[in-house]
């Protein structure tokens, strides 16, 4: 099958975009220059999303006439990423067992792909997973519609709380939170392409304006923290 460059560009931008999320700071509101250095950021951020979303996009062109084959696809994709994600997390798990870090917790980390950013694969088998039971009964408005509002509750939860002290697996590893990005790619793969991109276009907006916002609340609720 021939490559299409359009998505293996996309796949690139990505790519950049998760090299520059890890490698780029900004969280201080003080001036303009600020403001646009963590807008910048937060354009970033689309990384994941726009990765679920080619991935959504490709597999879910996929035709399943029965169990067989469901088990057939599953055996064959959660291999491909669940075992390298286990390889590339022993180094983790034999430093903190010689740290004297609980072994309980760390077998979970380890076997949940919670160490580090790995928690992108766990999201990607639960992806993978779901991929039938979106095809057959979750491909519709309405359903996108509860989607966006239940992840949209999920991160509102996130950020209003004291989550995120916890392992990022915890919270940032629960397909429902970032569903809408995989169903979306699901979606356009299986309907004609005959939407409004100006709909799209005010929503990237609405979502862009609301990442901002929302990292203000979170950089000066942790500032009231620290002081």
């Amino acid at each position: 099958m021939q490559r299409n460059l359009y998505f293996d560009a996309l796949r690139g931008i990505a790519i950049m975009m998760v090299v520059a999320i890890h490698t780029f700071y900004a969280c201080e509101f003080e001036s303009w220059l600020s403001i646009c250095a963590i807008s910048m950021r937060e354009i970033f951020n689309m990384a994941v999303p726009l990765f679920l979303a080619i991935s959504g996009f490709f597999i879910g062109r996929m035709v399943f006439e029965d169990k067989r084959q469901v088990f057939a696809f599953w055996k064959k994709q959660i291999p491909k990423v669940y075992i390298p994600v286990l390889f590339w997390s022993i180094p983790y798990f034999v430093l903190a067992i010689l740290e004297g870090q609980s072994i309980l917790e760390n077998v979970l980390l380890f076997f949940f792909c919670g160490y580090s950013i790995y928690y992108f694969i766990a999201l990607i088998v639960q992806c993978y997973l779901l991929l039938p039971v979106i095809q057959k009964k979750m491909l519709n408005s309405v359903m996108g519609g509860v989607i966006i509002c239940i992840s949209m509750i999920c991160v509102a939860l996130i950020s209003y709380t004291s989550i995120t002290k916890l392992p990022l697996i915890v919270f940032a590893g629960p397909v429902i939170v970032w569903l809408i990005f995989f169903w979306l790619g699901v979606y356009i793969s299986r309907n004609s392409r005959d939407y409004n991109i100006r709909w799209i276009l005010i929503g990237v907006i609405i979502s862009f304006v609301l990442m901002v916002i929302e990292t203000k609340f979170r950089h000066e609720a942790t500032v009231e923290d620290m002081e």
